[in-house]
C-alpha cells in the first residue's frame, strides 16, 4: 500500500508525461490507420486478382490492428489523466488531516502507514476515552485516503504496463479488490456488524495475514453470473456458495468509514446461506472447520511462545483468542487495554515490548459496550492476556 510519506511527496508532472505521451502514441496510430486503409484501397484498385485482393485484406487487417491500438492508447491516457487528478486531491486531503491531527491536542501522526496515536495520560477517564476514540477515527480516515491512492496509483500503473507492451496478469477479481494489499487492508479496516460472528471474522482476518491467496483460491469471481463463488467447508467436505456482491445485506460487516463491503461481507453472506446462522457455534471450533475443512481444537489462550513460535512459520499461524470464560476485568483497568466480554480477538503477534496484539474485528475504530469504550486494537502483557482470555485456537499451515 502507498504510504503516507509518498502520497505527499507526489508530483503530477510524471504522470502528465506518460498521459501526454500515451495520447500521442494514439494519434501516431490513427495516422498509420489512415495511411494503411489508403494502401490497401489503392492495392485492390490495382491488382483485382486474388492475389492482390488478399494483399489488400492484409493491410486492412494491419490497419484495424493500429485503429485498436489507437483506442488503447486514448485510454490509457484517460486512465492516467483521471488518476492523475485523483492523486492531487487525495495528497491536499491527506495534507489537511495532518494540519488537523497537527492541532489536535495529545495526538500525534498520522506515521507513515496511516496510524493516529491518542497521547493523553489517564488522568480523566472521560477525556482518555475522547482522545482514543478520536484517534481511530483519524486514523481510519487515513488508511481510507491510503487505500483510495493505491488503487488510482494500480490502475495508472496497470494502464502504463498495458500499452508499453507488458503483459500483466489478469485480475479478474470482480467488483471487489482481491490483491493482497486489498485483501489485508479491507481485513484491517473490517468493521463488525449485526452478527455475532466474531471467530469467524477473526480467523478471516488472520488469515489474511497469513496467506492472501488462500481467500482468492476460495473465493473466485465468476463473470459469466456475476457471484462470487466461495469454497466453505461442511464435515470437511468442500461446497460452492453463489454470492452476488450486488444482494449483500447492509449491516452485515463493512470497510469501517465508507461502510463499503469486503471480501469478508461475501465470506459472511456465504456462510449465512449455506449453514443459515453466521453466528453458531462462535466459541467452538465450528468457524475454522467451515472456512478451512481442519479440525482444529480449542485450547486455554495461547502463550507467549505459541504466538511467537506461530508468527516464525512462512506462511505463519493463524491464532483466535476469545474472552467466553475469563474472568471480567477490574473497573479501574486502563481503558486502552479494555477487552470486549465474550467476544474473540485476531492475535496478530507480540510487539516489541513482548505485548500481545490483539485486533478486535469490530473495527480499527473500537465501539461502545455496556457504557464502555472498547478499543480496536489491545497489547496486553502476556500476563493480563493470559489472566483475560479463556481459550484460543492455533491455525498452523498448510491449511
Amino acid at each position: 500500500m502507498i504510504t503516507v510519506s509518498r502520497l505527499v511527496a507526489f508530483e503530477p508532472g510524471p504522470w502528465q508525461s506518460a498521459a501526454e505521451w500515451s495520447r500521442e502514441r494514439g494519434k501516431a496510430a490513427r495516422r498509420t490507420e489512415t495511411d494503411l486503409d489508403q494502401e490497401a484501397a489503392k492495392v485492390a484498385q490495382a491488382w483485382p486478382s486474388p492475389v492482390g485482393q488478399l494483399a489488400a485484406a492484409i493491410l486492412r487487417q494491419q490497419a484495424d490492428a493500429q485503429g485498436e491500438l489507437a483506442v488503447a492508447y486514448d485510454d490509457a491516457g484517460v486512465v492516467i489523466d483521471d488518476a492523475t487528478i485523483a492523486m492531487g486531491d487525495l495528497r491536499q486531503q491527506m495534507v489537511s488531516l495532518q494540519a488537523t491531527v497537527a492541532g489536535t491536542p495529545d495526538m500525534s501522526g498520522p506515521d507513515d502507514s496511516g496510524v493516529v496515536t491518542g497521547t493523553r495520560a489517564f488522568d480523566n477517564l472521560v477525556e482518555f476515552l475522547q482522545n482514543r476514540a478520536a484517534a481511530g477515527q483519524f486514523t481510519i480516515t487515513a488508511r481510507e485516503i491510503l487505500m483510495q491512492a493505491t488503487d488510482r496509483d494500480r490502475a495508472a500503473s496497470i494502464a502504463l504496463l498495458g500499452i508499453v507492451g507488458i503483459d500483466v496478469p489478469p485480475t479478474n477479481d470482480g467488483p471487489i479488490d482481491l490483491s493482497d494489499d486489498g485483501i489485508q487492508l479491507q481485513a484491517d479496516l473490517n468493521a463488525q456488524d449485526r452478527y455475532g460472528d466474531c471467530t469467524t471474522l477473526s480467523t478471516l482476518i488472520g488469515i489474511a495475514h497469513s496467506d492472501p491467496d488462500f481467500i482468492r483460491r476460495h473465493m473466485v469471481w465468476d463473470p459469466e453470473t456475476g457471484t462470487y463463488q466461495v469454497t466453505l467447508y461442511r464435515d470437511g467436505e468442500p461446497v460452492t456458495v453463489s454470492v452476488d456482491p450486488a444482494t449483500l445485506p447492509t449491516d452485515g460487516s463493512q470497510q469501517a468509514a465508507t461502510n463499503k463491503p469486503s471480501w469478508l461481507s461475501v465470506y459472511e453472506q456465504a456462510i449465512q446461506q449455506e449453514f443459515g446462522d453466521v453466528a453458531n457455534g462462535q466459541f467452538e471450533e465450528v468457524p475454522i472447520a467451515r472456512i478451512t475443512g481442519e479440525d482444529v481444537p480449542r485450547t486455554g489462550p495461547p502463550s507467549a511462545a505459541d504466538i511467537e513460535r506461530a508468527m516464525d512459520q512462512d506462511p505463519r499461524g493463524v491464532i483466535t483468542a476469545d474472552t467466553a470464560n475469563a474472568p471480567a476485568q477490574p473497573d479501574n483497568v486502563d481503558p486502552a487495554k479494555r477487552v470486549v466480554p465474550g467476544h474473540t480477538y485476531c492475535v496478530r503477534g507480540l510487539d516489541a515490548d513482548g505485548n500481545v496484539i490483539l485486533q478486535n474485528p469490530w473495527g480499527p475504530g473500537g465501539g461502545w459496550h455496556d457504557g464502555k469504550y472498547y478499543p480496536g486494537e489491545v497489547h496486553l502483557t502476556p500476563e493480563e492476556y493470559e489472566r483475560w482470555f479463556s481459550n484460543g485456537a492455533v491455525l498452523n499451515p498448510p491449511y
